[in-house]
């Protein structure tokens, strides 16, 4: 699946948090794992809250020590069967470093946690863990501080039909065969609140379903797209066999309410263990998902959020 991760710490608990998944991931896909942390340069964070100033030996010694307390805890895995490279780079802008890096190291992941030194009042999500998810060009696995421990057993997958929405059902796939784990896939028929005027031209609201056709066919379009995208008659993925896809247990599910909302309240009611999206929605680049949807999962969910970056396109 990736062949390279980047976990990016600023060693608070959520990063530690993250860094758990991280590791399990990369020893389950026999990726090298790349253990990053970004310094200021001489004039400091421009982007990111202040953090406190160390040397840079000190800080290979945090590195390291997070490292192994992380592995620590990881039960039977064998330590020198995972490959880690500990790194420290230097820019004023935390999110451009890590992209930057994670592009000389060709990673296809990056590992990141939801919560920075700046605590709840300050999410780092909305500092650098936002921007790094919008302009990354690769996956994004997002940790909250509070997300549940466990197995992952039971991942989500929110649909709306799009092309990504379809790749978050491969990956989805794709991870679930790693973790002997099963897929639910999830269409939202969306409920938007919407502004109405009179003829005084006096606003006001009015609740607007989604058409009862449309959620009438949805079953029969999850089950159609849960068939298509299969990882064995996938050309992109020839090594996988048709008996690992057959494994893979796949559930469908119509719910109506709003997107963002109905999604947190399926992930805590049938306890969702890891959730992967698409980094956009039905309307492309215009309307990213992140900005729709996507972050307000990341906010609100206890669960970790996979957010599967956009396959690239000969489009000009």
């Amino acid at each position: 699946m990736h062949d390279c991760i980047v976990f990016a710490t600023d060693f608070s608990p959520a990063s530690t948090r993250a860094l758990s998944f991280g590791v399990d991931l990369a020893y389950r896909t026999d990726a090298s794992l790349h253990v990053l942390h970004v310094v200021p340069g001489e004039g400091g964070y421009t982007t990111a809250p202040e953090l406190p100033m160390h040397d840079a030996e000190q800080l290979r010694h945090d590195l390291s020590d997070q490292l192994k307390e992380v592995r620590a805890n990881q039960g039977p895995n064998d330590e020198g069967a995972l490959e880690t490279t500990k790194a420290l780079v230097e820019g004023p802008d935390v999110a451009d470093a890590v992209e930057r890096y994670a592009t000389e190291v060709a990673a296809g992941l990056l590992v990141i946690g939801t919560h920075g030194r700046g605590g709840v009042r300050r999410l780092l999500l909305g500092s650098v863990a936002e921007r790094i998810i919008r302009h990354t060009t690769r996956d994004v696995l997002a940790v909250r501080k509070r997300a549940r421990t466990g197995p992952i057993k039971h991942i989500l997958v929110p649909v709306d039909f799009s092309v990504h929405s379809q790749q978050a059902v491969r990956r989805g796939k794709e991870l679930a065969a790693l973790y002997d784990a099963h897929v639910s896939l999830l269409f939202v028929a969306e409920r938007r609140t919407v502004p109405v005027f009179s003829d005084t031209g006096l606003p006001s609201f009015t609740v607007r379903e989604m058409d009862d056709a449309i959620v009438d066919n949805a079953p029969r379009a999850l089950a159609a797209l849960d068939a298509e995208v299969s990882l064995a008659s996938d050309s992109e993925h020839p090594d996988a066999s048709a008996p690992e896809d057959a494994a893979v247990e796949t559930a469908h599910y119509v719910r109506r309410g709003g997107v963002d909302e109905t999604i947190v309240t399926f992930v805590e009611e049938e306890t969702v263990d890891l959730i992967v999206m698409g980094s956009h929605g039905v309307t492309g680049t215009d309307r990213k998902l992140l900005g729709d949807t996507t972050a307000q999962v990341l906010r609100s969910a206890h669960s970790p959020v996979y957010v599967v970056a956009p396959a690239p396109t000969n489009d000009r």
